[in-house]
């Protein structure tokens, strides 16, 4: 597979994790040093700046079942910027499963990758905008 492809695959696998609730495979999609910033549509704004507070903060109250809420990524835009490094844009739709699917709301990323010593590409740096309130 191509850096593209990878890239696009660490992307996916990010949001499949937070789906099952899969903190394994979600904990590998990040650097040690990630910095994270959360904008939510009201202006507040969630700030990580390491793997491990990541990992606590997002996932602290999985029980391991998977979510209600599902991602569906779209319009990925990425741009290599070196042999290691990369740029991700796009967007995200949330919406809500059971008897009836429902869109919960929307976001757009900013990503930059870096592709490790075991040549796995993963996000250091991502801003996250909620385009609009996160209703489920």
């Amino acid at each position: 597979m191509d850096s593209y492809g990878q890239i696009v695959s660490v992307l996916s696998r990010i949001m499949l994790s937070l789906d099952a609730q899969d903190r394994e495979v979600f904990s590998d999609c990040w650097s040690e040093d990630v910095s994270l910033s959360v904008i939510f549509f009201d202006g507040k704004e969630m700030k990580y700046s390491c793997r491990a507070d990541l990992i606590s903060g997002l996932t602290g109250s999985w029980e391991g079942s998977a979510s209600q809420l599902r991602h569906q990524l779209g319009a990925v835009d990425v741009t290599l910027t070196g042999e290691a490094d990369a740029e991700a844009n796009y967007y995200c739709f949330y919406m809500t499963v059971g008897s009836t699917m429902q869109l919960a709301g929307m976001g757009q990323y900013w990503d930059q990758l870096t592709k490790g010593q075991d040549d796995k590409w993963r996000v250091a740096r991502r801003k996250h905008v909620f385009l609009t309130p996160l209703v489920y």
